[in-house]
């Protein structure tokens, strides 16, 4: 029997890891990038402590996502952690446009958050089209 398009079709682990790798490491080197250069923190519409924050959340949240997609969990789990990755996404995408239109020397930045913040979007789906893990046992 053939499946209905709009049945929520789970995301499969490899899938999951190939989204969750870059949201993940993008973030990070933006972290590491803006403690360490005062150039990158000053193209950043949050500061120095702000951007190291809002990446390195996003980081923590992105892999934490990515495993309740994978494993399962209750459903308000699952949507207090969309939520909160759609607060990230919105926080890095707003840290992309600073970074594409702050000079030549950022476009850089603002294509490894652009890939970041289009992941941490996929991920956000994946949380919300995940199964429970009672859901996950009945099947």
């Amino acid at each position: 029997m053939a499946r209905r398009p709009a049945e929520a079709q789970p995301m499969g682990g490899f899938a999951l890891l190939l989204w969750a790798v870059p949201a993940v490491i993008e973030p990070l080197t933006l972290a590491f990038a803006a403690s360490g250069l005062p150039e990158v923190a000053d193209a950043s519409p949050y500061g120095r402590a702000g951007t190291v924050a809002v990446a390195v959340l996003a980081a923590v949240l992105s892999a934490f996502g990515a495993t309740l997609a994978w494993r399962g969990a209750s459903a308000a789990l699952r949507g207090v952690t969309a939520v909160l990755l759609a607060v990230v996404a919105v926080l890095i995408g707003l840290m992309t446009f600073y970074f594409f239109f702050s000079g030549p020397m950022f476009v850089a930045f603002g294509i490894l958050l652009l890939h970041a913040t289009i992941s941490i979007c996929v991920l956000t789906r994946a949380v919300l089209r995940a199964a429970s893990s009672v859901e996950r046992a009945d099947r």
